[in-house]
């Protein structure tokens, strides 16, 4: 048997070793020896992402230094060749409105923290109810559930910057 690649698939797949089971992102059958294939844009923006978990939470940050909710997101798809307005407010009211049921990876999903009644902290939608987000003060990137009450009471909207055919 030949050795397994590791490719880059939104839902977690179980492997079965010696009896136990352990969560591991999806095996491909592609040999080792084989280049990994171009990942997809939204891929790409997931995995950028990902690469910033446990940077410190800094009001107005843009950087690995510390980023706020709006920079992180901001700051992410910059890197992958798009520009995105500052804030979350701007963010949200200049992108294409997705509702959640049809949000992909890679999309931008709001929250509104009251009283306001706006777009007020904003994450990237990584599925399967899953974000990742630069909190709040104090805490780090991290990822959350969009389906625990604070969050699920607070969404207001996803928002798509990426072509359909960034698949």
């Amino acid at each position: 048997m030949g050795v397994l690649g590791v490719g880059y698939a939104d839902p977690v797949a179980s492997v079965v070793a010696n009896h136990a089971v352990m969560p591991v992102p999806f095996v491909s059958s592609i040999p080792s020896t084989h280049t990994t294939p171009d990942l997809s844009l939204r891929n790409k923006i997931v995995e950028t992402a990902k690469k910033y978990i446990g940077v410190r939470y800094n009001f107005g940050g843009m950087s690995e230094k510390g980023f706020d909710c709006s920079g992180f997101v901001n700051r992410v798809y910059r890197e992958n060749g798009i520009a995105l307005p500052r804030t979350s407010k701007a963010q949200f009211s200049n992108g294409k409105k997705v509702s959640l049921k049809e949000a992909k990876p890679g999309d931008i999903v709001y929250f509104v923290r009251y009283p306001r009644r706006r777009a007020t902290h904003v994450g990237i939608y990584l599925g399967d109810s899953q974000f990742i987000h630069a909190p709040s003060r104090g805490k780090r990137v991290s990822i959350s559930n969009i389906g625990q009450r604070y969050w699920r009471h607070r969404l207001i909207g996803v928002v798509s910057y990426l072509p359909k055919n960034s698949e």
